[in-house]
């Protein structure tokens, strides 16, 4: 039987820090539209003080990705709300 019980420490453990370049890869993006981002502000990115090189936690960027921002609806779900926005 496994066991189901969620274990934060667990998680945290497996998180590792990219450069913007592994980052990149990892999230299938051109660094360039990458730059872009975090100058919107619009993905989790760290700085060491004093320094300019930019650093991405994948488990920050894993939840970036979950956030509803980011999710895409499905045909059904654009209908369903286009229909509920209609009755409004």
């Amino acid at each position: 039987m496994r066991n189901l019980n969620y274990d934060s420490s667990k998680q945290e453990s497996n998180d590792h820090i990219m450069t913007i370049q592994q980052a990149a890869e990892y999230l299938g993006y051109k660094v360039g539209y990458l730059y872009q981002l975090t100058h919107k502000h619009e993905i989790p990115v760290f700085r060491l003080p004093n320094r300019r090189k930019l650093f991405f936690s994948k488990n920050s960027l894993d939840k970036w990705i979950l956030t509803k921002d980011n999710y895409c609806m499905t045909t059904s779900e654009l209908a369903l709300a286009a229909l509920n926005y209609s009755n409004n």
